[in-house]
């Protein structure tokens, strides 16, 4: 956690509130609209609360209509887990979601095609050389993605 550099007021906070509850993949222009906030206003207001660290992580979201996307969860058992293969993992760009034990690496990662996939588990692969011992992969027909956990039970 970073110390947050400004004080909230009330757009600041309506704009968290707005992006949290399932629409921060609107545009400046529609939640300036449904804030009855000025364009400029909101633009400057959200790159601020981003600066400062209000937003730990954006990230794209697909939306419902997913057609050949694919998440890909795999859980990765190691002989031996290091700073520097954590490091690594952390690292990459493509990395949806993760977390790891003593032995373990457990992964998301999102792909558009099988080449794509291919390439992103050659990768992890690679990072884990002759310390991985065995590898688990599911794969999901359908998808539902959770939009993001809302804010205001947290403000």
């Amino acid at each position: 956690m970073t110390p947050n550099k400004i004080k909230l007021d009330e757009k600041d906070i309506s704009i968290i509130k707005h992006l949290s509850s399932g629409r921060a993949r609107d545009s400046l222009l529609q939640i300036s609209k449904d804030l009855k906030i000025s364009y400029d206003i909101t633009h400057y207001r959200l790159k601020r609360l981003i600066r400062n660290g209000y937003f730990s992580r954006l990230m794209p979201q697909t939306g419902k209509k997913l057609g050949g996307l694919r998440v890909t969860q795999a859980i990765f058992e190691l002989k031996q887990l290091n700073e520097s293969i954590i490091k690594k993992i952390k690292g990459l760009a493509f990395m949806a979601m993760g977390g790891y034990s003593e032995k373990f690496v457990y992964l998301h990662f999102v792909s558009e095609n099988h080449e794509e996939y291919l390439k992103k588990l050659e990768s992890l692969h690679e990072i884990f050389k002759e310390n991985l011992e065995s590898t688990e992969i599911l794969h999901w027909k359908e998808l539902h993605l959770a939009n993001r956990y809302p804010l205001e039970y947290a403000l």
